[in-house]
This record gives C-alpha cells, sequence and structure tokens, in this order.
C-alpha cells in the first residue's frame, strides 16, 4: 500500500496535482490551496496563470 503524502503547510493529503506544483516551485510538499494563500490567488486564477506560464492543468476531476 502506497503511503500518502501530506502537505507541510497545512496537513491535507496531497493529490497529483499538488505533487506537480510542488515539483514545478521545487517546493516542499505543498498542497493547492497552500500555494494559493501564498500568491495571495484565488484556484481558478491560480490554475489559469499556471497553464499559461508553465503550460499545465489539473486532471478534469479536480
Amino acid at each position: 500500500m502506497k503511503k500518502s503524502i501530506q502537505c507541510h503547510g497545512c496537513g491535507s493529503e496531497m493529490n497529483s496535482w499538488d505533487i506537480r506544483l510542488t515539483k514545478t516551485f521545487k517546493a516542499k510538499n505543498t498542497c493547492e490551496k497552500c500555494f494559493c494563500e501564498i500568491y495571495d490567488m484565488d484556484e481558478d486564477g491560480f490554475r489559469e496563470q499556471m497553464e499559461d506560464f508553465f503550460g499545465m492543468r489539473p486532471c478534469q476531476g479536480l
């Protein structure tokens, strides 16, 4: 069984999108919610920026 990864900021369980963001920013395990707080953005705005600058977007399930 695979061990879940926790966000170091809020302790929530990270999903594959959070892990991709963490690798992109070369950060310590950080979830999207915490990135949004760090950059003072809402989720939609943050995702739009990720797509514009890095060509990244989460899977349709998120």
